[in-house]
């Protein structure tokens, strides 16, 4: 594995000095401007993008990965709000983005002990979204309730688009049809 830091594509300690410019001419803005970094990096390395000498912000992706459990929610919670606390930094918050199902399709799938949500969402979307099969209603309720919750956090919230209206993934859109470069 590699060091925290050192990873040549996703977090390395040079970006900072980048970074630090780059604030620099955030604040001779009035107000200042805030960069936002998506990083997907450990939670102890994120307040170095999201700390006021850095860019600002950083998108927390934690309780994007949190399955739908009171106990991981609550510990993500909890854990982020001391760690930004204790460094003076930001506090963002995101259920979906384009990297992942949606969150209202990842709540309406059955868990599986031995796989993430993401783990089954993903396995679902290989599957044409075929299976397992989705509960839709529950999924949107569910969708709701996280929403309504992350918006009552203190800290920016991130929804990625469709998500206030509870849009569920699409999975079975054909090949010749897909534009997203990573397809």
């Amino acid at each position: 594995p590699v060091p925290h830091g050192a990873h040549p594509l996703w977090d390395r300690d040079e970006v900072h000095d980048i970074y630090a410019e780059w604030r620099q001419v955030f604040n001779q803005y009035d107000p200042p401007r805030v960069g936002v970094a998506e990083a997907w990096v450990h939670p102890s390395r994120r307040t170095r993008y999201a700390s006021p000498a850095g860019l600002g912000q950083a998108f927390n992706f934690d309780l994007l990965e949190a399955n739908w459990r009171c106990g991981e929610y609550l510990r993500v919670i909890t854990d982020d709000l001391a760690d930004t606390q204790q460094h003076r930094a930001s506090t963002t918050w995101v259920l979906s983005n384009h990297d992942v199902v949606r969150h209202a399709t990842r709540y309406a799938l059955p868990a599986q002990d031995d796989l993430s949500s993401i783990g089954v969402a993903n396995a679902w979307l290989l599957s044409g979204g075929v299976s397992p099969e989705p509960d839709h209603g529950l999924g949107t309720q569910r969708a709701r309730a996280a929403t309504l919750l992350m918006l009552a956090l203190p800290g920016s919230a991130y929804l990625y688009q469709g998500e206030e209206l509870g849009l569920h993934e699409v999975a079975d859109i054909p090949d010749d049809r897909r534009e997203d470069p990573a397809f």
